[in-house]
């Protein structure tokens, strides 16, 4: 699911999450940045000092699992190596894969 959001509305703690669904364009048609790039807080900045107001970014997709049931699935897939230095590391890395960071 696509949808517009203002950049003033978009916060530091999640702009690494967004991708844009479409290119963004300047008044001339120049393409500023293209479809599929992810946002960082430097280029909201940048697009903020070009007069962009809003961008088409990829909404949540309603068919993907929530965090937290992708926490309890790796939990469940880890269960039995909780002693071991190499499968704690594997399911941080895991957790922060899936989540995107938010784990």
């Amino acid at each position: 699911m696509e949808q517009w959001i203002e950049l003033q509305d978009i916060d530091s703690g999640s702009v690494a999450s967004l991708e844009l669904a479409g290119p963004v364009t300047d008044l001339h048609g120049n393409v500023l940045v293209a479809a599929g790039a992810r946002l960082t807080p430097a280029l909201l900045v940048s697009l903020q000092r070009r007069g962009i107001t809003r961008v088409l970014v990829h909404g949540p997709d309603a068919d993907a699992p929530d965090d937290e049931a992708v926490r309890a699935r790796i939990q469940k897939l880890f269960r039995k190596g909780a002693g071991s230095v190499a499968s704690s590391e594997l399911k941080l890395r895991m957790l922060a894969y899936r989540t995107r960071g938010a784990a």
